[in-house]
């Protein structure tokens, strides 16, 4: 793909193996599909996205994830301790890997394979926050009306100082981990997922699912069934 001087939107999804929640989650069938594939293909499938790329340690993501299109940053043995640290560690490691190979990069788009509901739709959402709306960054959000606290001491402590009606209460937004987009310069200057001016991308607590556990691998089956089942999804 030809660049322009602004550089490129570049997909990064970490995918590394070695997974213990969900064995070799990432490539194994979520139904009928590699988990990873939803990921590539929301990327894809989005229109916007200039170039897809897999950042994983093990050859069979990446060779699964090539036939759904996307390229693949092999993480170095050497660099491999500065991932345990924080999912920006993998997004500098990416981004600096795809620098060499002389691709100028002016928009990254972040996604977790562990989020196979969030679709092309929200991808394209995300990034017109940035070219439309003058956004710096934006991440993807689902409200929630529940009642969260802290435990002090053995103490329970409410930050909702009145008990209300759901209909009454002033939604909270839950930062979901499917979707991030920033600038480049941006996240050069935060060193974070999201930064300066951020806008929100809306999800539902449904599609916000994210697959660690053997017990949300089966709702995430049950939910892509029932999409499919109503020809709405990827």
């Amino acid at each position: 793909m030809e660049q322009n001087k602004e550089g490129l939107i570049i997909a990064i999804i970490p995918a590394r193996g070695g997974s213990k929640g969900v064995p070799k989650k990432n490539i194994k069938l979520l139904e009928g599909k590699p988990l990873i594939a939803y990921s590539i293909e929301a990327a894809k499938n989005s229109g916007v996205v200039d170039k897809v790329f897999v950042s994983t340690d093990d050859e069979e993501i990446a060779e699964v994830s090539k036939k759904y299109g996307a390229e693949i940053v092999y993480e170095k043995e050497e660099n491999k301790d500065q991932f345990d640290l924080t999912k920006e560690s993998y997004l500098q490691y990416a981004i600096e890997e795809i620098e060499k190979l002389g691709i100028k990069i002016k928009l990254i788009v972040f996604l977790q394979a562990t989020s196979p509901l969030r679709n092309s739709e929200k991808v394209k959402e995300a990034i017109k926050k940035i070219y439309e709306e003058g956004y710096d960054s934006a991440l993807s959000v689902y409200p929630t009306y529940a009642y969260f606290g802290e435990v002090k001491e053995g103490q329970y402590i409410p930050f909702r100082k009145v008990r209300q009606r759901k209909q009454e209460m002033v939604p909270w937004y839950c930062d979901n981990g499917a979707l991030y987009v920033i600038k480049r310069p941006v996240f050069d200057r935060v060193r974070n997922r999201y930064g300066g001016k951020i806008g929100v991308v809306m999800m539902t607590e449904e599609d916000s699912l994210q697959i660690d556990y053997p017990s949300e691998w089966w709702l995430a089956n049950q939910i892509i069934k029932r999409k499919k089942s109503k020809d709405n999804f990827d």
